[in-house]
């Protein structure tokens, strides 16, 4: 090859390689910087984008609000729960349940709190555990359900102190409604009525939310539509036990907590006719 050939071709080479990294320099740009770790908008986003984050911003947002988690030890993250799942074996390990206790679907579970009858009321700390979904944006599941996105600070306080926080209480402190307590010592068992208190604790953590959601600025429509209308199922569900023969306790603890609603109308029979949360206005 001649010089001048030589030379021409180390050009168009050297040209072609230039234009090579520069399109590699295209295609994986340097990752933004790091937000501080802080509760703000920016560090949730962050946080939804990068896994290795998450639980940074979950203890964020546990110091920011654990005077009103005054017996909750802290919110984890837990991607599968399989932390909770041990949590809930050792429960039944040490303090004995039957095992349709256990959880079920926990890929389903967006945020969760184990709190099995034989622990309510025992003064026990508990932790909140916080499943990959809570980050995924309108994540689907395998069966073809599809959650809602938690897509500002607003919503996570809603869900995790307001609803889930309730959660906490309840196990720790047991259920008191007027001259009503439920806990490990009034629920006798087993077998226990579980399907009774998960539409109580449900029905008592939907109703906590529901109050404070209109104190928040930055809660969506799809939220609270998906928050209004799996209150109403708890409603609905609790409203099955205020005939509840096999256990009085639980038949009058459903009567009293219905009572608690703004506007729910049960017929002399116990069946719901009626539900509407006017407090929502």
């Amino acid at each position: 090859m001649r010089r001048r050939d030589f030379l021409a071709w180390g050009a168009a080479a050297g040209t072609a390689g230039v234009l090579g990294l520069w399109a590699l320099l295209e295609e994986d740009p340097k990752p933004e910087p790091r937000p501080k770790r802080r509760l703000n908008q920016s560090f949730f986003d962050y946080a939804r984008q990068n896994p290795e984050a998450r639980q940074e911003f979950l203890s964020a947002l546990f110091e920011a609000y654990k005077k009103r988690l005054p017996h909750c030890s802290g919110i984890v993250y837990d991607p599968g729960l399989a932390k909770m799942d041990s949590v809930i074996k050792r429960y039944k390990h040490d303090y004995g349940f039957e095992s349709s206790e256990d959880a079920e679907n926990l890929d389903r579970i967006i945020a969760s709190v184990p709190n099995p009858i034989p622990i309510v009321g025992k003064h026990l700390e508990n932790n909140i555990f916080v499943n990959y979904a809570f980050f995924d944006a309108g994540v689907v599941f395998k069966d073809g359900t599809r959650i809602s996105a938690i897509g500002s600070i607003d919503e996570a306080v809603s869900l995790l102190v307001d609803h889930e926080g309730t959660h906490v209480e309840d196990a720790y402190e047991g259920v008191h409604l007027d001259n009503v307590h439920i806990t490990h010592e009034t629920i006798s068992g087993p077998p226990y009525p579980r399907k009774f208190m998960i539409a109580l604790k449900e029905t008592r953590a939907y109703y906590n939310q529901l109050k404070r959601i209109r104190s928040y600025k930055s809660i969506s429509d799809e939220f609270l539509e998906s928050t209004v209308r799996s209150g109403a199922q708890a409603v609905a569900d609790l409203s099955q036990y205020t005939n509840y023969p096999e256990f009085p306790i639980a038949e009058r603890a459903a009567w009293i907590q219905l009572a608690k609603y703004s506007d729910v109308t049960l017929s002399p029979d116990g069946e719901l006719t009626h539900v509407r949360f006017t407090f929502l206005k």
